[in-house]
């Protein structure tokens, strides 16, 4: 079934043949739930690898940009941000994705960003409003992410604290 391949073109970041998979798809009268769930799996592959131009294609099919397609709730924008693929979160940014969406294990996307030293995804989320305030002193990694943030010198990042967040 192409959704196979379509997960498979996404994760290796085969634009021709994504673009050619998403046709088909599109083709479709209506298409089934497992063939979307599919779609999303395969934005949350090329997330995590990258690949921004099969991201561009599979946004523009109208893949769900928040399904959460691990066990532990990680969406597209948590695993690009955790990558450090600026491209990608900028293009999840621009197609509505929800900034502050946690995964199952207390995780967003600026937290992971952060505590991975991607400080051009912290700015992105920063400026597309991703809530510090809710981060604070009792989160288990606020310690190593302010430490991390503070030696990268992230402007937004280097004097917060849990009264004062920028």
């Amino acid at each position: 079934m192409c959704d196979e391949e379509l997960v498979a073109a996404a994760r290796e970041g085969n634009v021709e043949q994504t673009d050619r998979l998403l046709q088909k798809i599109d083709g479709m009268t209506t298409p089934n739930a497992e063939t979307l769930e599919r779609c999303g799996r395969a934005l949350f592959l090329a997330c995590q690898n990258g690949h921004s131009e099969c991201v561009r294609l599979l946004l523009t099919a109208n893949a769900a940009v928040n399904q959460a397609t691990t066990d532990d709730g990680a969406t597209p924008l948590i695993t690009a941000a955790e990558n450090g693929h600026s491209e990608c979160v900028q293009l999840l940014l621009a197609a509505n994705a929800a900034v502050d969406q946690r995964g199952s294990d207390g995780i967003t996307p600026l937290i992971i960003a952060g505590s991975q030293g991607h400080h051009d995804c912290v700015q992105l989320l920063l400026d597309d409003a991703a809530a510090v305030a809710g981060f604070g002193p009792s989160h288990p990694n606020f310690d190593a992410v302010l430490r991390k943030a503070r030696l990268l010198g992230l402007g937004a990042w280097s004097g917060f604290s849990p009264r004062h967040p920028h």
